[in-house]
């Protein structure tokens, strides 16, 4: 039955389900598909990325990230948005739930750019956790409709304006991460400065001047005057 439906398959060049939890076949199936020459390097990064969002399993939907709390929750073997899924998915491959489904999708989408292309996946992270570029690289921007990204350049005066304003789109987003006046941090803050201000106060910094050095330098002056005036004599 389904042994001799993989064989058959097989024979088509079409693999849609894993080898004892091997997703490698399939990326190759689908990259054949779409007549696109992966390379290992490549087959390595989608299975890093797959074991990242899903750890291999096709029907897994998130319920916790901000994504879900917008109301559009990341599903599937490589936990696609449903409208960033539906805009790489191709032809007849459109079920969000079948793994074989998302990596068409996904390989079309990394070979166009999108997701941030190639270079971005099988590091460890999400699809849209952004990242830090040390060399060229293509990569599509805003590609994902229901979030606005930010591109910052930090040696561009620009950057002070972009950042202020993604911050206040990640505080909105995340209010957890907004600091109110009296929390913890700003408590310990506050206590450092008290702490400093006590211990300059603690500094005398007024000279100390000892009475018997000062008389016996006042009495060498005033002996001194005293023979030049004997001498004028």
């Amino acid at each position: 039955s389904r042994g001799i439906a993989n064989v058959l398959k097989d024979l088509l060049g079409i693999v849609k389900e894993p080898r004892n939890g091997d997703w490698t076949p399939v990326i190759k199936s689908a990259a054949h598909l779409l007549h696109f020459n992966i390379a290992g390097w490549q087959v390595a990064k989608l299975l890093r990325q797959i074991q990242t969002e899903s750890g291999g399993r096709e029907v897994i939907t998130n319920h916790w990230d901000s994504n879900a709390k917008a109301g559009h929750p990341s599903q599937g073997l490589l936990q696609f948005v449903p409208s960033t899924f539906y805009t790489w998915a191709v032809g007849k491959y459109r079920d969000i739930n079948k793994g074989f489904d998302q990596i068409l999708a996904a390989i079309n989408a990394l070979n166009h750019g999108g997701e941030g292309g190639w270079g971005n996946i099988g590091n460890g992270h999400g699809w849209a956790n952004g990242g830090r570029l040390t060399s060229l690289d293509f990569g599509a921007v805003a590609d994902n409709p229901e979030h606005d990204e930010f591109v910052i350049n930090p040696y561009n005066g620009s950057s002070l304006a972009l950042m202020n304003e993604a911050w206040s789109t990640m505080s909105s987003h995340h209010p957890e991460w907004r600091m109110p006046i009296n929390t913890g941090f700003n408590q310990q803050v506050l206590a450092l400065m008290q702490s400093a201000v006590e211990k300059l106060d603690s500094i005398d910094i007024h000279p100390i001047v000892d009475v018997a050095t000062v008389a016996k330098a006042s009495n060498q002056y005033n002996a001194q005057n005293l023979s030049i005036m004997k001498g004028g004599q």
